[in-house]
């Protein structure tokens, strides 16, 4: 799992953060083939720090609603992974299966010398 934590713009404007953001995730998916969680929490993201990652799934960070039950920031639908607590420990909840989360951004390369359709 390779995550972006993304909490503080260091006093960018959010459309810089956000562009550095999606940036970051086209290099490390194309490079890792791996396609990261964004890390955030909800006043964050509506700023709009976050504009154009949507299609990445995210890990938001909200220990002051019901487990598995966030309020979920734009640009997203939906949550992947929720924090729900961070004291003493930090406890988290997937939206999904074992497997689902073993495999969470994981994009399998191409075997080398193999071309679309099977030929060589």
């Amino acid at each position: 799992l390779v995550a972006l934590d993304l909490e503080t713009g260091d006093r960018l404007p959010p459309r810089k953060v956000a562009r550095f953001a999606r940036a970051w995730c086209q290099a490390v998916t194309a490079r890792a083939r791996v396609r990261p969680v964004i890390y955030t929490f909800l006043a964050f993201a509506d700023a709009g720090n976050c504009a154009g990652l949507e299609d990445h799934p995210l890990w938001i960070a909200a220990p002051d609603h019901p487990t598995g039950r966030p309020e979920i920031p734009q640009p997203w639908h939906r949550w992947t992974i929720h924090q729900y607590c961070h004291e003493p420990l930090d406890r988290n909840v997937f939206r999904g299966t074992r497997a689902q989360l073993t495999s969470l951004g994981y994009r399998p390369r191409r075997r080398a010398g193999k071309r679309r359709g099977g030929h060589r």
